[in-house]
């Protein structure tokens, strides 16, 4: 008998050698599961004992076992729900005073209502008047720099016409401005310029006024017989944030269209609606460039699809039939986002016969960087935004603007020095041209000579 225990007695042992029998610095069993809890000072099993080592919270240690991590997690811990992530859904609206969110807070494809401020009733018997703390006021982000409203007018009014551009005057408005941390007198002028320029002109609009640049030069240099034109808004109240929509509406009883004249489309297999067209396309037909399209300052493509479109039948829009919307617009996905680094925001081009006259008519909206408003409805808007399309016409043709250094005379190419004709090429031409300037100097004042100007920006540009 005593033979027998002694061989189950060392059976026994060499098992429990065998079977978890090495163990941890701390003296825990390894093969049996156990590891070290240091916050409770013993050894547990991880996927039967809570250890504080492993989680900081009872929604870290679910989110861990959800990962599929084997812990245990404390029995308190069972009664909490984690929300579930929010589903990706794109709703195709477009929501004046953003969507309703659910109670997980995730969006939904439903609309706020708009806020509605309701007099409170008087009280019966009058109560001592409430102390409120004050709030600091929010920093306001000023889209013009160091740069006031008045110059930035007067540079758009230069860029857009430069043929009428008085350099010298406008160096002296435009002392010490910046925009962007660029000094806006050195980026003007540059490059080849259209003698057919569009003057820029201020407005009485209280937030935005609109602008027209032609892409083509004098109805030339694009598609056949045709001129197109790029629009934009310039934001002129530096409280505006951005702009995230043009539309149409004919809401509450007031009628304010969007109104599009018959354009060019190009071909419908890569005609695009909004945000401009891909650049990679143009290799595959050129003509795509001078497609007629709207959008919210975005004009390579809309790649990332910041842009989108509810409630205007595009397919509408052709050479021979305009567009009147009223339940429709082009937006940005988030009406927070700033989608321009400046105060231009292209919004459309339009290519249109030449010779043809067109007006264009938008409304607009947009965010405020507001002061004294509901921080939940920051919203400003601006209608009948009139876009009047003229035919180009040449303006001052034979006039050498002094600040140009290279002059196309209608046949060949002359160096010129303050607004007197050099040397020129010696071709033979069968017909005159329309003469331009291709080539500005922006730097033909230098600070010295401006130090003896007067530096008042209450002066306005010579035309």
């Amino acid at each position: 008998m005593f033979k027998i225990l002694s061989i189950a007695l060392s059976f026994a042992n060499v098992y429990s050698q065998l079977v978890g029998g090495a163990r941890d610095t701390n003296n825990c069993l390894i093969g049996a599961g156990y590891s070290w809890c240091e916050s409770s000072q013993s050894c547990i099993r991880s996927w039967e004992t809570p250890c504080k080592d492993h989680y900081t919270s009872c929604e870290d240690c679910l989110n861990q076992q959800r990962m599929g991590i084997n812990i245990a997690c404390p029995s308190n811990c069972n009664n909490l729900i984690l929300p579930e992530p929010c589903p990706e859904v794109m709703c195709m609206i477009y929501c004046e005073n953003g969507l309703i969110q659910d109670s997980n807070g995730c969006n939904t494809c439903q609309c706020n209502e708009p806020l509605i401020d309701v007099d409170p009733m008087y009280p019966v018997d009058p109560l001592p008047p409430v102390v409120y703390n004050p709030v600091p006021e929010p920093v306001i982000i000023n889209p013009f720099g160091i740069c006031s409203e008045l110059q930035m007018a007067v540079y758009h009014q230069c860029d857009s016409d430069c043929q009428n551009c008085d350099l010298d005057n406008t160096r002296t408005i435009l002392n010490q401005c910046t925009y962007n941390n660029d000094v806006l007198v050195d980026t003007l002028c540059q490059g080849e310029m259209s003698s057919c320029d569009i003057p820029y002109e201020d407005c009485e609009n209280k937030y935005v006024c609109p602008k027209i640049t032609e892409v083509t030069s004098c109805g030339g240099n694009g598609l056949s017989g045709y001129s197109t034109y790029r629009l934009s808004l310039i934001i002129k109240n530096s409280n505006v944030k951005n702009i995230y929509a043009i539309y149409g509406s004919d809401e509450n009883q007031e009628f304010r269209p969007m109104v599009l004249p018959p354009a060019y489309q190009s071909n419908v297999n890569f005609n695009s609606n909004i945000g401009g067209v891909l650049p990679t396309i143009l290799n595959i037909d050129p003509d795509v460039q001078y497609d007629s399209w709207l959008t919210i300052g975005v004009t390579d493509g809309n790649v990332d699809g910041s842009v989108m479109t509810v409630g205007i039948d595009f397919s509408a829009w052709t050479e021979r039939t305009g567009l009147t919307v009223t339940n429709g617009a082009v937006f940005t996905m988030d009406p927070e986002l700033t989608v321009v680094d400046g105060d231009e925001y292209v919004i459309a081009q339009i290519t249109i016969p030449n010779g043809r006259s067109a007006d264009v008519v938008v409304n607009a909206q947009g965010k405020t960087n507001c002061i004294e408003c509901n921080p939940d409805n920051r919203v400003w808007s601006q209608d009948n935004i009139v876009f009047h399309i003229t035919p180009p016409t040449i303006n001052n043709p034979m006039i050498i603007p002094k600040n140009c250094m290279t002059w196309f005379d209608g046949c060949n190419t002359c160096q010129v020095n303050n607004g007197q004709i050099g040397g020129c090429t010696r071709m033979m031409c069968f017909r005159m041209d329309t003469p331009y300037c291709t080539r500005f100097n922006s730097a033909a004042q230098s600070v010295g000579q401006l130090s003896g100007r007067a530096t008042g920006i209450g002066q306005t540009v010579g035309h």
